[in-house]
């Protein structure tokens, strides 16, 4: 039998101690992988502002109105519309009427960046894993990926009231 002492059985880590360590090790995995993308997005030299404003019409099902912008991120209109200008005049968003109200402007991503979101940015962020994977052998491949469904299936169990 083995002895426990402070939360850990000698020659073994605690629970608290191996969700840790995976946690800072998944931390990490997710850095390596958004490098490539964080390195796209930085050629695209945007400031802080205007990445936030392209966050919230990225993240929109719908073209947005300004003022719908706006409520999302907390600034001033005269703000917001000074960032969206400067953004439409890269062609990082488009414009059109809104056919609701005529007078008001709906804003979305523009071809080319949905374009980007939708071929670019996946290969982008799963180009690292699939180079890291070839490094492997087929069936520490196997390995990983049984343990990170396992450990998915946990989660859910975990947060649907199983045992926390």
């Amino acid at each position: 039998m083995k002895k426990k002492s402070a939360g850990r059985t000698t020659g073994q880590l605690s629970v608290t101690e191996q969700a840790k360590q995976i946690d800072r090790a998944l931390t990490a995995i997710r850095q390596i992988l958004q490098r490539p993308l964080a390195s796209a997005f930085a050629e695209g030299k945007l400031t802080g502002a205007q990445q936030a404003v392209m966050r919230v019409l990225v993240s929109s099902p719908k073209a947005m109105s300004l003022g719908e912008v706006r409520q999302s991120l907390g600034l001033a209109q005269s703000t917001v519309s000074g960032i969206v200008a400067r953004l439409a005049k890269r062609g990082l968003i488009g414009q059109e009427r809104d056919p609701v109200d005529g007078r008001a402007t709906l804003l979305a991503p523009s071809k080319p960046v949905r374009r980007f979101l939708e071929k670019t940015m996946p290969e982008l962020t799963q180009s690292p894993l699939a180079g890291a994977l070839r490094l492997a052998k087929e069936a520490e491949r196997k390995a990983i990926l049984d343990a990170l469904r396992r450990l998915h299936e946990l989660l859910d169990e975990a947060s649907s009231g199983g045992n926390a």
